[in-house]
């Protein structure tokens, strides 16, 4: 059973340690943090005094496939397929300018907490 226990622990912590190099100190989705900057693509702006947001955009549509009006008849209008246009983006803003990285919407999560560290990190 002390084997299964400790590779049950194991397990566990490289679970841990991958969910947290989404949102690794300095990093996420490409937007990185480092020498006093945020930077993304090529765009960099002041960390001190930075503010971090997570901003969404778009919607879930429900619309008729001509498969499924051929396929159900009236019932396509029951059945509408969802298309998901939903949008994510990290903004931060600084003294010196703003940039904006699009992000997964599945990872709204772990966006907000990188936009908390840079927040945090941004009081000094």
């Amino acid at each position: 059973m002390g084997r299964f226990k400790n590779w049950l622990k194991k397990e566990w912590d490289d679970a841990g340690a991958k969910a947290d190099a989404h949102v690794s100190g300095d990093a996420f989705e490409g937007v990185l943090i480092v020498d006093g900057q945020v930077t993304y693509k090529g765009q960099a702006v002041a960390l001190a005094g930075a503010r971090a947001t997570v901003e969404t955009a778009g919607q879930i549509e429900r619309r008729v496939t001509a498969t499924r009006l051929v396929a159900l008849g009236l019932l396509a209008f029951a059945a509408k397929k969802k298309r998901d246009s939903r949008e994510l983006y990290l903004s931060v803003e600084s003294s010196d300018g703003m940039l904006v990285a699009a992000i997964d919407p599945a990872k709204g999560e772990a966006a907000r907490q990188f936009a908390a560290r840079i927040n945090t990190r941004a009081l000094g």
